[in-house]
Parts: C-alpha cells; sequence; structure tokens
C-alpha cells in the first residue's frame, strides 16, 4: 500500500488473507525509539519555496532554520523508514538497511527517495526491451497432460515443412518478446515500455511508477501474478526524464521486507564437477549474500535462494522461493535488522557495475521470481517447477518428450574418425537410442584443446564427408543428428585470432588471465555477434541438425571492451549473448537447444528462455548425481537437467558404480548415455536395451511428473519420486551411497498418491554383475572359481544375478506411511529377493493404480533378460 507519506509498505507476503485484514497485519507504530530518524512531514521533502521548485536540486539554498523547525514539529515521531516494511528503499533517508538502489548525481550525491505517483493495473505480462521475461501460456495447455508430445512424433519432421510452420506460428510471438530492442539505444520520448503487453485470463501486472522527491527520475516497479502457478515476477525500469546523465551504481530487480522470525536460508553452491551442493544456513542479524562475480550466473553460487521457516521439512512448513531470470553476474541479499525484519533484495551484482543513464533513456533489471508455500520445500519446488514449464521454457520443445541420446564426449574425446563414430552410432541404434550427437573436435585444428576454438571449417581428416555427408549417414541409420559448438570462446591459436586479436576479451597493454587455454569473444561488440550468428546458422542450415549443445568453458577475466564502458560490460555482454540466440534459434524452434557451461556453470532462468534443457554438470558419476540433481530439483524441473550414463569407473571420482545405479539416477532428467558403447559386453548390451524400451514406456512420468524428494532417508541414502498429474502412477527411487553392516530394516514411502487408490508396486527388474561378487560367488557356485581367473571373466560377460524383486499391492494412503523392503545383503546366502546393493546400489520402483475390482498381477513392465 502507499502510505500517506508516499512510500509503498509490504502488509504482508504469504498465506492467502482477506483485503479487509490489511489495517491487522500492518506493522504498528506507537512511540519513536532512541536513535531512529524522524521523516519529514509528508507536505514538504525539500523546504523549497514556491518560487525555487523548478530551479535545479544543486542550484537551491539550504533551507531555514525556521524551516526546519516547522517541519519537525508537523512531523510524525514515530515514522522511521528504518522502522517501515518496504517495496523500495533509496538511500540517505534514515533507512540503515540495504539498499536496492544507488544512484550518483552530478553533485556528488548518493541521496533518492522515491515516493508514489501513480499505478496501473493491465492484463497479461509486459516483455523487457532487453532481457529476457516471463511470457503468458496463451496456448491454453493446462499442463495436466502428461502424455505430451511423444518423440516419435517429431523427431521425424523435416525442416521447411508444413510442420515447421506449425510450431513456429505457435512459438513465434513468445521469441519475439524474449528481447526486443538494444537497450542503449531507445529513447524513451513517448516510450511505453509496457508496449506488446500479450495475455491471456488468468495473469495480471500491476505497475507501480514512483518519482525521486527532487531529482527528475521516474521509478517503474512491474508486478506480474501468475496465479495457476501462485508466482509473482517483479523487475523494475529507472527514466531519467533530466537533461543530464546520471551514474547508476547499483539497481537490484526486487526488494521484500518481511517480518522477522527464525528462518534458515538455503542455497546451492559449488563448483566445476561439483555443482549444487545444498548448503542450509540459519539467518542471523547481519547480511547474507549469495552472488556470482564469474561473468554467468556460476556453479559457485545459482542465483536461486530459499528462505524458510527453520521447523520446515520437505513437505510441511513455511518456504519462499527466489529466482533470477538472468545469466549474468548476479546477487541475492537476505539482511535482519536490528529490528528483526527481513531484506530480501535480488538482481544484478553490483560490484564493479556502473551504467551511465543518459537523458531520456531508461534502465531495465533482470526478472525477479518469487513464490510462497506452505506445505514444505516440496511445495515450493513444485511452484517453480510449473512456473518454469508453463512461462520461462518457450518452443514446441516446452512440452515434447526429450529424445534419448548417445554424446560421443566421454566415448573418445577428441580422438575419432567418421568410422568410430559411425561404429558407436550403429550400436547405439542396435540399442534404441535416437539422437547421435557429435561433440568436440570437428572443426579447425581441434586435436586438444590448444587450438581451433573461433573457427569453423570441418576438419575433413576426421569427417571427410564433411558435416552434411556424416549426418546424413546418421539419418540413414534411423537417429537424428545433434552438433556441439562452443562460439562465446577462442584459442589464440586460431584462424580467428590471428586475423581479429580484437574480438577477444582482453585489455591492451595487460596479458590476459587463460582459462582452458581459450580467451572468451566480446559479446558486446556487434561485429562479433554477426561472425558468430553467420558461422553458426551456416553450419546448422546446411546439415540436418536436430539438436545443439551450446558450451561455454571458463570463467570471465579482464573485463574490457572499446564498445562500452567497463562497469557496463559484464552486463552488456548478457545482452549481446540473449541476442545471438534469439537470431540463431529464434527462427529455428525445431531444434532442441541443450545449454552448456563446463557443466552447470550458467544453470539459470535465462537461459531457459532460450533452451529446453541445461547439461546439470561434467560428472556423471550416479553418487555425485544424487546431490546435484537434488540440489537444482529445488527451483528446477527435472526435465531442464541434463543427465547421462556413463561408463565406470568413472573419470571425475575414479568410483566405480552398478549400471543398474546409473540408469536409477539418470532416468530422472534428460536422459543420454556417453559411453563407449562398442565396448559393452553381452551382459551390459542387454541390460543398456532393457533400459531404453522401460525409459521410452515411461519417460512423459520421468521428464514431465511431478517431483518429490524425501527426509526420511538415513545420512547414507537418497530417495526421489516423480507421480503423474492424475496419481495414477508413480516411479520411485531409492539409492545408497556408502553401505553400513547391520543397519536398521528400510522402508519406502511414497507421497503424491490417492490415498483410497489401491496401487501394485514391483521393482524393476535388475541385474547384479557377477565380478561384483569377486570370490564370495564361491559361497553360491558348485565349483571353485579364482576372482580374476578366465572362467569368472567370461561369465561375468554373459550371466548376472537378479537383484531384489518384490511385487506387492497396497493402498495410496499405506504406501505413504511406509511399506517394508527386502532385506538387504548382510554378509551370506543368496535369494532372487535379496537387495544386493552394497556401495552405491539402488533400486528403482514402479507404483501403478489397480482397475477398480481387478486383482490381476499382469506386469506390463518389460522382461528383463532371462539370465540368473
Amino acid at each position: 500500500m502507499a502510505n500517506e507519506y508516499g512510500h509503498i509498505e509490504r502488509i504482508h507476503y504469504g498465506k492467502k488473507v482477506r483485503i479487509e485484514d490489511a489495517e491487522a497485519l500492518r506493522y504498528k507504530r506507537t512511540i519513536p525509539y532512541g536513535s531512529l530518524l524522524v521523516y519529514p512531514d509528508p507536505v514538504s521533502h525539500t523546504c523549497l519555496r514556491e518560487d525555487q521548485s523548478p530551479q535545479l536540486p544543486h542550484a537551491l539554498d539550504y533551507p531555514s532554520s525556521a524551516c526546519l523547525e516547522s517541519i519537525d514539529r508537523k512531523s510524525d515521531q514515530t515514522y522511521c523508514l528504518d522502522n517501515v516494511l518496504l517495496e523500495w528503499s533509496g538511500c540517505g533517508r534514515g533507512d540503515f538497511r540495504t539498499s536496492p538502489i544507488e544512484v550518483e548525481f552530478l553533485d556528488g550525491t548518493f541521496t533518492t527517495d522515491f515516493l508514489f505517483n501513480r499505478y496501473e493495473i493491465k492484463r497479461g505480462v509486459f516483455p523487457a526491451k532487453t532481457l529476457p521475461t516471463a511470457y503468458d501460456d496463451a496456448s491454453g495447455n493446462d499442463g495436466k497432460d502428461t502424455s505430451r508430445n511423444e518423440y516419435r512424433d517429431y523427431v521425424g519432421r523435416e525442416q521447411g515443412n508444413g510442420s515447421r510452420n506449425k510450431y513456429g506460428d505457435a512459438c513465434g510471438d513468445e521469441y519475439d518478446d524474449v528481447i526486443m530492442t538494444d537497450q542503449s539505444d531507445a529513447d524513451t520520448a513517448g516510450c511505453d515500455i509496457t508496449a506488446g503487453i500479450t495475455h491471456s485470463s488468468g495473469v495480471e501486472t500491476l505497475s507501480i511508477f514512483l518519482k525521486e522527491a527532487v531529482w527528475p527520475l521516474e521509478l517503474q516497479l512491474i508486478y506480474t501474478v501468475f496465479p495457476d502457478e501462485n508466482v509473482i515476477s517483479r523487475r523494475a525500469v529507472l527514466w531519467n526524464w533530466g537533461k543530464d546523465p546520471v551514474n547508476l551504481r547499483k539497481m537490484m530487480s526486487q526488494m521484500m521486507d518481511l517480518p522477522g522470525r527464525e528462518f534458515n536460508v538455503l542455497t546451492i553452491c559449488g563448483d566445476w564437477n561439483a555443482e549444487a551442493n545444498l548448503v542450509v544456513t540459519p539467518l542471523t542479524y547481519g547480511r547474507f549474500v549469495n552472488e556470482s562475480r564469474t561473468g554467468s550466473s556460476s556453479n559457485r553460487q545459482n542465483p536461486a535462494l530459499a528462505l524458510a521457516d527453520q521447523r520446515a521439512t520437505e513437505h510441511y512448513g513455511e518456504v519462499y522461493g527466489f529466482n533470477l531470470v538472468y545469466s549474468g553476474n548476479h546477487q541475492t541479499s537476505v539482511e535482519r535488522s536490528s529490528r528483526g525484519f527481513v531484506r530480501v533484495m535480488s538482481g544484478i551484482q553490483p560490484e564493479n557495475f556502473q551504467w551511465k543513464l543518459q537523458p531520456r533513456t531508461f534502465f531495465e533489471t533482470p526478472e525477479a521470481v518469487f513464490t510462497y508455500s506452505d506445505q514444505g520445500f516440496n511445495g515450493m519446488s513444485y511452484q517453480f517447477h510449473r512456473f518454469i514449464q508453463r512461462h520461462i521454457v518457450r518452443g514446441p520443445w516446452r512440452d515434447c518428450e526429450r529424445p534419448i541420446l548417445i554424446n560421443s564426449w566421454e566415448a573418445f574425446m577428441f580422438d575419432f574418425n567418421e568410422r568410430k563414430l559411425l561404429k558407436l552410432a550403429r550400436q547405439a541404434k542396435e540399442l534404441g537410442i535416437e539422437l547421435f550427437v557429435l561433440d568436440d573436435g570437428w572443426f579447425g585444428a581441434r586435436n586438444n584443446d590448444l587450438a581451433g576454438l573461433g573457427d569453423y571449417e570441418v576438419n575433413r581428416k576426421k569427417l571427410p564427408s564433411g558435416l552434411k555427408g556424416f549426418s546424413k549417414k546418421i539419418e540413414k541409420l534411423g537417429m537424428s543428428f545433434g552438433l556441439w559448438f562452443e562460439p562465446e570462446s577462442i584459442n589464440p591459436n586460431s584462424s580467428l585470432y590471428r586475423a581479429h586479436p580484437e574480438y577477444a576479451i582482453q585489455i591492451p597493454g595487460r596479458t590476459p588471465v587463460q582459462g582452458r587455454h581459450q580467451l572468451l569473444l566480446d559479446f558486446t561488440n556487434p561485429d562479433v555477434q554477426d561472425y558468430v550468428v553467420d558461422n553458426v546458422t551456416r553450419i546448422l542450415d546446411g546439415a540436418p541438425i536436430k539438436y545443439v549443445k551450446w558450451d561455454m568453458n571458463r570463467h570471465m577475466s579482464d573485463f574490457f571492451s572499446k564498445q562500452t564502458h567497463a562497469g557496463e560490460f559484464a552486463h552488456r555482454y548478457v545482452l549481446g549473448l540473449y541476442q545471438v540466440l534469439k537470431r540463431i534459434f529464434g527462427s529455428r524452434p525445431e531444434i532442441l537447444l541443450e545449454m552448456c557451461s563446463s557443466g552447470g556453470n550458467r544453470f539459470d532462468l535465462g537461459m531457459l528462455c532460450f533452451a529446453a534443457q541445461i547439461w546439470a554438470s561434467d560428472n556423471t558419476d550416479p553418487i555425485e548425481r544424487l546431490r546435484i540433481q537434488k540440489g537444482l530439483s529445488y527451483f528446477y524441473p527435472q526435465n531442464t537437467m541434463g543427465a547421462h550414463i556413463s561408463a565406470a569407473p568413472h573419470t571425475q571420482t575414479l568410483r566405480n558404480t552398478p549400471l543398474s545405479t546409473r540408469f536409477n539416477v539418470a532416468a530422472f532428467g534428460a536422459f543420454g548415455y556417453e559411453m563407449d558403447l562398442t565396448a559393452l559386453n553381452h551382459v551390459e548390451r542387454e541390460e543398456i536395451k532393457e533400459q531404453i524400451i522401460f525409459y521410452k514406456k515411461h519417460r512423459a512420468l520421468f521428464q514431465f511428473g511431478r517431483f518429490y524428494r524425501y527426509d526420511w532417508p538415513r545420512p547414507n541414502q537418497e530417495a526421489f519420486s516423480v507421480v503423474s498429474e492424475d496419481r495414477r502412477q508413480s516411479i520411485a527411487v531409492f539409492a545408497t551411497t556408502l553401505a553400513k553392516s547391520g543397519e536398521e530394516n528400510d522402508w519406502l514411502r511414497v507421497v503424491g498418491l490417492d490415498t483410497d487408490t489401491v496401487y501394485r508396486l514391483r521393482t524393476r527388474p535388475q541385474k547384479v554383475h557377477i565380478a561384483r561378487f569377486g570370490h564370495l560367488i564361491n559361497f553360491v557356485s558348485p565349483v571353485k572359481l579364482k576372482a580374476d581367473g578366465l572362467a569368472l571373466t567370461l561369465a561375468n560377460r554373459y550371466y548376472a544375478l537378479s537383484d531384489g524383486l518384490l511385487d506387492l499391492t497396497a493402498c495410496g494412503s499405506a504406501l505413504e506411511s511406509g511399506i517394508g523392503l527386502n532385506n538387504q545383503y548382510i554378509g551370506t546366502g543368496y535369494d532372487p529377493d535379496l537387495r544386493l546393493w552394497g556401495d552405491f546400489g539402488s533400486q528403482m520402483y514402479i507404483i501403478t493404480a489397480q482397475p477398480v475390482g481387478n486383482n490381476s498381477q499382469e506386469d506390463d513392465t518389460p522382461n528383463m533378460y532371462q539370465s540368473n
């Protein structure tokens, strides 16, 4: 609400209340306390005489003693900005909490005081001019159809035919609204930044216009409400209506003040190969900051953050979730004041940021999004997942099942030729894989990571038939073709650098800092943008490429460009990247785009406005992926996470994990394989065939089902589940990291089901490779076998043992209460129903509603190969 002083107070954000409750909820001011600074009477903010008001502030006289005494007598001695729950706060007027804005004026001052002027409410969303924002789902898809568009119905469509027009019409407006014009060239004379509004029935946007009390600045706070997802987005736009420029040194996207309580702050942090570690920090007095300075949203601190009641669990309690539609340097802070108030702010990282706001121009912030749930972290996640699926991810792949792919990287790295690739592709097709992805090494002198980035000429020694010829051979096998790019980077040892060293980000006179033997290209430079767009589109249009993996393998340094001021560089780089992505993929929506940045170094909502999925981590060890995918799941839906099965021992950890566990974890994502399939033995080939059959059967549920995490597993265990929208199907995974001898019995609890419906629960059939037992096999073998002998080696290639079979029926309430599982191996004996997990073991459970009056035990799951 706008109070009598012109400030916008936050009355409440949380459970739904009546509008009549506003005054009861409002913070009360009864008596002043000792150190507060009294805000002046609202009738005068400047102590100006009427004949002085047109003058510039720096030309005005100081107020008289009588003026100040008069105002002080009229002022409410209890009203201090440091003691009010606000929607926005300026600098230097008595609020000593951190301000969301910092403006340097010509007279060298920073003081600002933004006061209410007017508001507007309109239906639909207001797309930003320069940045991606959430869109309104005008298609009418309510998200309840988990059958989706099956992959096989889409993959065969050729570029340029009528089906492309169908999808182009469906998503063209969404792509048009991603980014519209260059911010630096925007002339705000007569400009309405809310032009181009799009809407459907439920979404509404509130714009609150504030004016600075003295200087000719206008601030627009834009709130868009997405009621079906219980999400609000917020961003801010600042206009300079004066005749002189001002220096904008900080401007956050949103500020939210909340009443004090005992909160925990939940963030996901990490590094390369160690993304998305869940960190829970009790909020104490002072300021908690989650931020990135790497030039991207970063694997170190993801932009997402949750503020939760300290009693909250996965299923119960109050949780506030925050995220940012932005891919650059960011900052989210949570501050508990001396009065116990909690201020949350998020936006562009202000360190080293400076934007010269010229007269009659504007600056707009990235869009922040937030949600509230009283159903714990799972409730928050569900609302974010639905919002991202309906209002962030766009184009035909939003609702289309993602293909199962094979990526060449961990199979061959740089050491490949066409013959090796085709051999891998033929094996992949035989196993049932749908998409072949050629990773790094196909261009220029790219035989290692020392050279070639920035060049786009196909390496004919490796691919004598070129990309077009090779991709046609892949299509002839019955698979689609995908290709890896790293367009933002350049090796000094490249034809591009030798021709255009000025294209690289570096400071004249300084030796640049390299990462992975490479520099970054200056995406603030229009010539660089054109070079990348021209070359990538030439490659895409010259071959039937249905999938692109867009990589970026280093952090940013040496922030400099001759195109722009250094303080604007990091933000303008991101704006340039968004423009390049729009130019390339806006007219090619049929291409499935997967973003990557050394794994999950740029896993954010800004990227998801252009790409349906993001490579979660270069770490494909499933035990590590349990942690990584769990961390990301708090804020991002599982179908946005690239997740692959790789060979063991894993290159990242040297850990040797069962093939079954690798599948059981990777299936909860955008699924694929990244290994040399030609090196598989018979047992592994048959197991992978069955994995692929199973995944295709349940793909819609894995990718679009409601995702749940659980509190009940012990510290060495983890569990997830997905549930269909109609609650008739669920799949759960239960995994162990390090086994312990003599542990308590295990119970499986699954939520989200209908309490009265009877379900059949059964394990996905899986096998344990004989070699895992080593000398222990002699306890069940009729003949003595050496652990490293030829007989056991041969047997391991062709035979495996059944693992943990279970088949039962129970109602939904029983499954939520917890069903007892079969025993784990505890040192002796073997039974097909015994869970042979050990270290890194896991099991997948299929839960299906039974028809009323039908006690049939018919199994509709593909049978595992019959070996025992």
